[in-house]
């Protein structure tokens, strides 16, 4: 629909969209994901936007939402005490013993559930860097974020690649979670002049590491 959702969010609470701002909403909606009751939420983001956009945003109905579902799936784990991640790993519910109660190990298994759809979301797109390698329009992967990632390519490709990562991540996700996921991009300010087009490639050239060394199951105990 073209809307940042951050913004919609600062404009709900009346407060001026800042990148304070920004970082203190997206950390409490984060947190209401992973089992923070509205008080909580309110907690740290008050102290940015204030009592009371804070406590107005947090009974937003997306919060509500989410706080809901996040409760409806922590009571599933606790019922089956077993989750299984995108990559076939299992976690279980260990023993309830001081300072490794239930609930946190509840959420540490969520969280590691969390990026292991992560990866496998992006992952299709080393397999279209690899096989871009034999074309005359290359992309790389120059950088990777768990939810997110860095790629170079000629100008001239930009949008093609784009496209394509974009198509791939969507039928990805579709099939991973049953929803279409789209992807965000941040476009250089400026693009890249031939001299440094020039130090990539030569830089990528002398690395050993290559596109068919990537072993996607290596970044697996990353996510613990």
């Amino acid at each position: 629909m073209g809307l940042n959702v951050w913004e919609v969010f600062a404009d709900y609470a009346g407060v001026e969209f800042k990148s304070d701002v920004k970082k203190a909403i997206k950390a409490s909606l984060y947190g209401t994901v992973n089992g923070l009751t509205a008080k909580g939420a309110c907690v740290d983001l008050a102290k940015v936007i204030g009592d009371g956009p804070a406590t107005k945003l947090v009974h937003h109905a997306v919060y509500k939402a989410l706080r809901e579902a996040s409760k409806a799936r922590l009571d599933w784990f606790l019922q089956e005490k077993k989750l299984v991640d995108a990559v076939g790993q299992e976690f279980e519910l260990g023993p309830h013993v001081r300072g490794n109660t239930h609930r946190q190990q509840t959420y540490s298994a969520f969280a590691n559930e969390e990026q292991s759809y992560e990866m496998a979301v992006l992952a299709p797109v080393f397999q279209y860097a690899k096989l871009s390698e034999r074309t005359d329009r290359p992309v790389w992967v120059m950088g990777w974020l768990h939810d997110g990632l860095f790629i170079h390519c000629e100008p001239q490709f930009r949008d093609h690649h784009v496209k394509q990562i974009r198509r791939l991540i969507k039928v990805t996700s579709a099939d991973l979670l049953g929803a279409e996921m789209d992807v965000d991009i941040d476009l250089p300010k400026s693009p890249l002049t031939p001299t440094q087009i020039s130090t990539l490639r030569s830089l990528y050239a002398s690395n050993p590491v290559k596109h068919e060394d990537f072993d996607f199951s290596a970044l697996i105990p990353e996510t613990a």
